[in-house]
């Protein structure tokens, strides 16, 4: 049975609409998010230095079968080799943990005209100052913020690309019953 992990997430924001220029509003929003006790699998290479170290008595032993299908019985040291490895189970464990923060920026406006319908530009952007993970109790953080990390890797708790930042401009024209919508995405190179 795996617990339900745990969140917490402080944030602060402000929308500023000015006067002296009508139908603008910039908001800007801080963000800071830490998970504790997020499920992972751990390193198969992990479980099996502890299995050769403990033998039957690893807490990993009864996740293991030798290549007839036998169990560890004893708790000898360096049981297990290449010529005997038959299968592994890798169970699901609580503690990994993610800690992010970023900011939320976004400037939107409007424009109605009288005989062209109406016109709304926006611009949001996301700027992530930090996105570190780590899989497993007793493991270091690990910084991805600006990197790739790949979803179907071993990377611990893997989020695809993380860039500095994310600029997605935006424009909507509505006339009568009529919408056209376009937007476009830019993110800089990431490693």
């Amino acid at each position: 049975n795996i617990p339900p992990y745990t969140s917490e997430n402080y944030n602060i924001g402000i929308v500023f609409t000015p006067k002296c220029i009508k139908n603008l509003t910039l908001t800007a929003d801080y963000y800071h998010i830490t998970q504790d006790d997020i499920p992972y699998n751990p390193s198969p290479s992990a479980l099996m230095a502890d299995i050769n170290q403990f033998g039957a008595a690893s807490s990993f032993a009864s996740g293991f079968r030798f290549a007839d299908n036998s169990r560890i019985t004893s708790n000898a040291p360096n049981q297990v080799t290449a010529d005997n490895f038959g299968t592994l189970e890798v169970p699901l464990l609580p503690g990994a943990a993610q800690r992010t923060d970023g900011l939320d920026l976004s400037v939107t406006y409007v424009l109605q005209t009288e005989t062209a319908g109406k016109f709304t530009f926006r611009t949001d952007a996301n700027v992530l100052f930090n996105f570190d993970a780590r899989q497993g109790p007793g493991q270091p953080f690990f910084p991805y913020k600006g990197d790739y990390t790949d979803l179907a890797g071993s990377i611990p708790l893997a989020q695809g690309t993380l860039p500095d930042f994310v600029v997605v401009p935006t424009v909507a024209w509505e006339f009568h019953n009529f919408t056209v919508y376009a937007a476009a995405r830019y993110i800089p190179s990431i490693d």
